[in-house]
């Protein structure tokens, strides 16, 4: 088995399965941050309104269709190639993140702009997230899975992903217009997003000290802009320890910051 990326999550949820699909687009992002601390510690904070889910092992060698809300689309079918472990809250195959048994991570977080591809020749998923921990193993697999598959226009909630996997490689995909758009290696100078868009966020840490601007950073804000600035400050300040149980505190630790 690969290396695996320990991934730390700190949930705070509340409402009924059924509101998934009736949440409306406008309502406001909850804070959200996930990061890449070193090849093998992920963090994730997620702030939402249900606070149950469950735990889930999928296996490989499985079967799949896409399950999609409007029937008009191609449904994408596939095996699964790998096991992996997930944190649901809307139903099996339906994740809100998850690592697979080859080191990948993927984590949804909600960006508001968000807008999914428009139909075209490309078989549809709405879950994403479960489409590539049962395919991907390695963040190129995932950028290279937009020529075969699209995340459905009947998507319901507006949201992107942060992906890491065993290698120490992390990217942030978005649907920008319709188009994925990912950010990695020097496009993702810190390995982290929160609830803005990649452009957004880089452009808004420029103006803080240590970062090429001279704004002091504001630790008591929880805006997402903010929330990444101060991730990005942690995430930068962070000595690798000897220590794994070390390592693993400082994530934690972020995540309250």
């Amino acid at each position: 088995m690969a290396r695996r990326i320990r991934s730390l999550t700190r949930v705070v949820l509340t409402l009924a399965v059924a509101v998934f699909f009736l949440v409306p687009v406008a309502r406001p992002a909850k804070a959200c941050t996930a990061f890449l601390q070193t090849d093998l510690i992920a963090g994730k904070n997620y702030d939402w309104n249900l606070d149950q889910g469950l735990i889930l092992v999928n296996k490989k060698g499985i079967a799949k269709r896409a399950l999609l809300l409007n029937p008009a689309e191609k449904a994408a079918e596939w095996v699964s190639k790998y096991g992996s472990v997930s944190f649901n809250q809307y139903g099996r195959e339906m994740p809100n993140g998850g690592m697979n048994e080859a080191g990948l991570v993927v984590e949804t977080l909600m960006l508001p702009c968000t807008q999914n591809p428009s139909e075209d020749d490309r078989p549809a998923v709405t879950a994403w997230v479960q489409y590539q921990l049962d395919n991907s193993g390695t963040i190129d697999d995932v950028v290279a899975s937009d020529k075969t598959i699209r995340i459905s226009q009947g998507m319901p909630m507006p949201i992107h992903f942060f992906v890491a996997d065993a290698q120490g490689q992390a990217a942030v995909v978005e649907f920008i217009e319709g188009k994925m758009v990912c950010h990695t290696g020097e496009q993702l100078p810190h390995k982290l997003i929160t609830n803005d868009t990649c452009d957004q966020s880089l452009a808004y840490l420029a103006q803080y000290s240590g970062f090429g601007g001279s704004q002091e950073i504001r630790k008591s804000s929880r805006g997402s802009l903010d929330r990444f600035v101060i991730a990005a400050d942690r995430l930068k300040a962070y000595q690798p320890d000897e220590s794994r149980q070390a390592a693993i505190q400082y994530a934690f630790d972020t995540l309250a910051a």
